[in-house]
């Protein structure tokens, strides 16, 4: 296994929002593109923004670049620029109409910050679990500590040491060795280059309202009404162990559930009537024109945030999965698995008769 852990250098592509605007607006769900032109169209549209992305198309890469980059690495895109199937669910829980201001795609709707808070802990996890335990630590750092002090060298270290034991492939451990003699040998980054390690961390961090941060650029945990988020998450994940455990285990709605706000008249149980409702509509918003096929994937995760943020309901992956395999042992007609490349089935086609139909669920 492979630490979670994606090192980013700007701080434009760390803003989960930027990845709806370059779905929406940027990219297709089929036709391929080059990075080039992915990148200059994402510049193009925050071009009047305060968010201004900058884009080189024959010098070193610009904002934009690089959030088509982060993209394919979060696996938003496939390596020719159109949607992965994590792509799909993006377009399906986002926000509907492009906002008047480019600036607004920054501010994330409750589908979209659950959407990408379990995105960013599949990829960055490990990352989001260190910073988590440095801030509740220290209550509160300030932009000066974090660009003067060793928080973010240290960090680096410790996970990639703390995955050193739990790395499985040769080529892994060799690599991670070499990372971290390299760190050691380097000591500290310069103080001016400390921001571009923090900050892509930081600012995700406070979308997701983890961290607060004050006129004077000082980070604290948000505080709700009886609980901290931080502390929850570190007590839910604790170490890297059992990060890979948890998350082996599907377990991110059940996390991040428990770190968010209590949603109003809160429904403790979901009945299958209401489950085939919600994967049906699913189903239609990620399904492939033609052909049909959706990604189980994608499937599971937009019933999973729609239930969660409509009802504060938590559906497990396998429950999903248990009522379509019930469809199919009903009518196989109805219900048709597909497998990928390796022989693992992931995807699915849906007859329109198979499921009770729904509205599409408010965003």
């Amino acid at each position: 296994m492979e630490a979670r852990f994606i090192i980013r250098t700007h701080r434009e592509v760390s803003r989960p929002g930027i990845f709806t605007a370059l779905i929406r607006q940027c990219t297709s769900a089929t036709q391929s593109t080059s990075v080039s032109l992915v990148a200059s169209r994402l510049a193009k549209l925050f071009e009047d923004s305060s968010h201004r992305l900058s884009h080189h198309k024959h010098h070193r890469p610009g904002g934009a670049d690089f959030a088509v980059d982060m993209a394919q690495k979060f696996d938003f895109l496939t390596a020719n620029c159109f949607w992965n199937w994590k792509g799909w669910v993006i377009n399906a829980l986002a926000r509907q109409e492009p906002p008047t201001m480019p600036d607004e795609y920054l501010t994330l709707t409750p589908y979209e910050r659950v959407m990408y808070l379990r995105y960013y802990l599949e990829s960055q996890g490990a990352l989001i679990l260190e910073f988590a335990k440095l801030f509740l630590e220290h209550e509160s750092l300030s932009y000066k500590e974090l660009s003067h002090d060793r928080y973010v060298e240290d960090i680096f270290l410790a996970i990639w040491q703390g995955y050193l034991p739990l790395a499985q492939q040769l080529r892994y451990r060799v690599e991670l060795k070499d990372k971290i003699a390299k760190m050691k040998r380097r000591r500290s980054y310069k103080p001016d280059t400390r921001p571009h390690k923090f900050r892509p961390i930081i600012e995700p961090l406070r979308d997701f309202r983890f961290l607060i941060e004050t006129d004077d650029n000082v980070y604290s945990p948000v505080q709700l009404e009886a609980k901290v988020p931080l502390q929850v998450l570190v007590d839910e994940l604790q170490d890297f162990e059992q990060v890979e455990i948890r998350f082996k285990r599907f377990d991110y709605y059940a996390i991040i559930a428990k770190c968010l706000e209590p949603v109003a008249g809160e429904q403790t149980t979901t009945d299958d009537e209401q489950l085939e409702a919600y994967i049906g509509d699913a189903y239609n918003h990620v399904k492939q024109g033609g052909t049909g096929l959706a990604s189980i994937n994608a499937i599971v995760d937009v019933v999973s945030v729609r239930l969660l943020c409509d009802f504060g309901q938590v559906v497990s992956r396998q429950r999903i999965i248990d009522v379509l395999e019930t469809r199919r042992a009903e009518n196989p007609y109805q219900v048709r698995f597909h497998v990928n490349r390796r022989g693992e089935r992931a995807y699915v086609v849906i007859a329109p008769e198979a499921f009770t139909q729904s509205t599409t669920a408010s965003r």
